[in-house]
């Protein structure tokens, strides 16, 4: 009988009796708070579904977003060292053309529904023109590179397109200057992206532009950018960075939710990191029940799903928790060149579950917040709090298929109580608070927010 009793009571503190995993505890040090600027996310300057679109970003509480500019130039019309005035004249003549008429119109309606919003503008210049560029093959794929004689042409090339989109009312707080460097359409070796940085910088400054911030490498995954920035450090110019940028789609190799776990702690100096796109790409989405993943289209999509409007907001919470700045959702709507469903609006203008995830933590932080990891974390699990002159706010996801029982650490008693929860159906049980610590149970593949003072 003793025996007995002792297997029931191990059964029971191990959770098994109840079918709920162990508790797990989870540790915030207040004293390594750092600055959260907002949510962000890639927006297009189109016309369509302007409304639907700023209601989502109102929900969201967007503080900034990231914007490509610039026509499609006539390739014909390039020609070698080119000025920051000839290139500026190409631009113009492109943007009159019937095909992109409406750029101009379009960049002044954005600028005034930017500012109606007090969104920040970042900038991205998706490649150069092809025009200066050589094509080169790699193991059969085609990749292209910016040629050594129009290193300074692309410089001012990336100069004339501030100077056209301020003069339509667009003024960037900072730009990346290519996008994702380390893939095929514009592939930047880290030495070539270190001496073109030096030359956009004293491009931009010559053209009046000394307090727009570059923002880089904004490689396509956060393991890729460790190469730039040991360039970028043994170079001496990560100093011209404002910020270092990346793009977190590792959960397409790392387990979900990735953060910032492929960027070691330190390569980004005393630089913020600001993550100018993200979005899951976990295999888990690839197969049934879902029709496809996000980068894909069609019926089924799992980007229409509760798990992935869970999995996406975990991503944020990571991101930031690791110490991210700044996170962009990638993106705010799916248009009709597009291939795939990443937009937080579809086709039809109509919102995805995403939305309300989000909003379920992001309305719920104030400006000014500073966030704070947490220490303890694991596979399937984010957890990130954000304390404000107003109190704290402490987001939680569980992308697990069973509730995950926490025990929160190191933020004192906080007189916390949940706040908000997503999916609607998901109970979760009250807050019970154990002198300093907190216990909370986070339901299966749910977002929770917690609140108090």
């Amino acid at each position: 009988m003793r025996l007995l009793r002792s297997v029931i009571a191990a059964m029971l503190a191990a959770g098994v009796a109840a079918g709920q995993a162990a508790e797990q505890s989870l540790r915030f040090d207040p004293a390594h708070a750092h600055e959260f600027t907002g949510l962000g996310t890639q927006v297009w300057a189109s016309p369509d579904f302007a409304a639907e679109r700023d209601q989502v970003m109102r929900a969201l509480q967007i503080r900034w977003v990231r914007l490509g500019v610039g026509p499609r130039l006539e390739e014909a019309e390039l020609a070698d060292h080119m000025s920051v005035a000839d290139i500026l004249a190409l631009v113009e003549r492109a943007a009159a053309r019937p095909i992109d008429r409406q750029v101009a119109a379009r960049y002044r309606a954005f600028a005034e529904e930017a500012r109606g919003l007090g969104l920040r503008l970042h900038f991205v210049m998706w490649a150069p023109p092809r025009r200066w560029m050589t094509r080169f093959t790699w193991q059969g794929a085609t990749l292209w590179r910016l040629g050594e004689d129009h290193f300074a042409d692309y410089a001012n090339y990336v100069a004339a397109q501030l100077v056209y989109a301020a003069g339509n009312g667009l003024h960037a707080e900072a730009i990346e200057f290519v996008n994702e460097p380390n893939t095929y359409d514009a592939e930047f070796k880290p030495p070539v992206y270190d001496r073109e940085l030096v030359l956009v910088r004293e491009a931009m400054d010559r053209a009046g532009f000394r307090d727009v911030g570059i923002e880089g490498p904004g490689t396509s995954q956060t393991y890729a950018a460790v190469r730039y920035l040991e360039e970028l450090h043994r170079s001496g110019h990560l100093a011209l960075l404002r910020a270092v940028s990346v793009h977190d789609y590792d959960t397409v190799k790392l387990p979900e939710p990735a953060g910032l776990s492929g960027l070691p702690a330190g390569l980004a100096g005393h630089l913020p990191v600001v993550v100018t796109e993200f979005g899951d790409l976990a295999l888990r989405f690839d197969r049934p029940p879902y029709g496809g993943g996000a980068s894909q289209r069609g019926q089924g999509n799992a980007a229409d799903s509760a798990a992935f409007a869970v999995a996406t907001t975990a991503e944020a919470l990571r991101l930031i928790g690791d110490g991210a700045e700044a996170v962009a959702v990638w993106q705010l709507q799916d248009l009709n060149w597009g291939k795939g469903s990443w937009g937080l609006l579809d086709l039809a203008g109509r919102a995805r579950p995403s939305v309300a995830a989000l909003a379920t933590v992001f309305a719920a932080i104030p400006a000014g917040a500073r966030a704070i990891g947490a220490d303890g974390l694991g596979p399937g699990l984010a957890a990130t709090a954000f304390r404000s002159r107003g109190g704290i706010v402490v987001a939680l996801a569980n992308l697990d298929a069973a509730p995950r029982p926490l025990r929160l650490v190191g933020l004192g008693p906080s007189g916390l109580r949940v706040s908000g929860v997503y999916p609607a159906g998901s109970d979760p049980a009250p807050v019970r608070e154990q002198g300093a610590d907190a216990a909370v149970v986070v339901p299966a593949n749910a977002v929770l927010v917690l609140s108090g003072r």
